[in-house]
């Protein structure tokens, strides 16, 4: 006889329709949000991407009220803890963008993001590699922007790139995977998961994890085994950061990668479990390949 707990359908993380929202920079949007009116507009991340996401658009500068037209700023001092400076007037706008990065990416976990696109170089938006400038005006290249720095210490499991590190093809592999199977950790976090739930989307993602990190997967295994059956009390907690932690590592065996979990809403990485491993990595449908090639740059630019 049927368990009248049971699901009468599928398990929620398998849904294909599940929304997946990701923030991302204005300017790479198109927006003309730009210190000097224009826009990064990123024909990736507007086309082939575009159609598989929802967008939430963010520009730190413009919320702060800076305007456009606008001062650059630019980072100075000490590259763990610098100062967000007006070049030409040497305002120092580094409390209030503090403030209003708090405030701003506290407000943003209500929206349920699986993934964030941050401006690469920026002083306010940029992930790593941001010039510091010294007293004498010497620069190196060893910052993050402010508000990069207060998403990433507040979500340090969200996917998290720039635009201009998505032009590498492993890196965009990398980063479109662990946004898909974020909101997949996500949907079962919210469909308040019994122990055997845990286990099903752990056994699901059994190559996925394998693919990135086999020393995390035996982790995760243990820790199931540990808990024993029916102990789901804290046992999705124990998974978040294991997990998060091994989609962080680039992955090592593309075969396995490309196995993505049956009637599971598959990320557009990944490919059908059809011929040889380097047969799949050729066979993708028109959406996972468009995903994972990046279109060359206008000619001129």
């Amino acid at each position: 006889m049927k368990d009248a707990r049971e699901p009468l359908s599928p398990a929620a993380w398998r849904s294909p329709d599940l929304e997946i929202r990701i923030g991302i920079s204005s300017c790479l949007l198109g927006e003309t949000v730009r210190y000097d009116g224009g826009h990064q507009k990123d024909s990736y991340v507007t086309g082939a991407l575009a159609r598989h996401v929802t967008w939430v658009s963010v520009c730190p500068e413009m919320e702060l009220g800076l305007g456009v037209p606008r001062e650059t700023i630019r980072l100075v001092g000490d590259a763990a803890k610098p100062r967000l400076v007006a070049t030409r007037s040497g305002t120092d706008l580094t409390e209030a963008m503090n403030t209003y990065a708090r405030a701003r990416v506290g407000g943003l976990g209500t929206l349920r993001l699986s993934g964030y696109i941050l401006k690469r170089a920026s002083p306010s938006c940029g992930m790593e590699r941001v010039k510091v400038y010294t007293k004498s005006g010497i620069a190196s290249r060893s910052g993050r922007g402010l508000f990069a720095r207060r998403l990433m210490d507040t979500y340090p499991l969200l996917p998290v790139e720039e635009e201009g590190r998505l032009a590498d093809a492993r890196l965009r592999d990398n980063f479109i995977t662990r946004v898909f199977a974020y909101r997949r950790l996500r949907a079962l976090e919210e469909s308040g998961p019994r122990a055997k739930d845990i286990v099903a989307f752990h056994t699901a993602h059994k190559l996925l994890l394998l693919a990135h990190s086999p020393a995390h997967y035996s982790a995760l295994s243990l820790q199931g085994l540990r808990r024993g059956p029916g102990a789901a009390g804290g046992a999705y907690d124990a998974h978040q950061s294991p997990r998060g932690e091994a989609r962080r590592r680039l992955c090592r065996r593309p075969d396995l990668l490309l196995a993505v979990p049956e009637g599971a809403h598959a990320p557009p990485s990944g490919l059908k479990r059809l011929g040889s491993p380097s047969q799949r990595l050729h066979n993708g449908n028109a959406t996972q390949r468009g995903l994972r090639r990046r279109p060359p740059p206008p000619s001129g630019a």
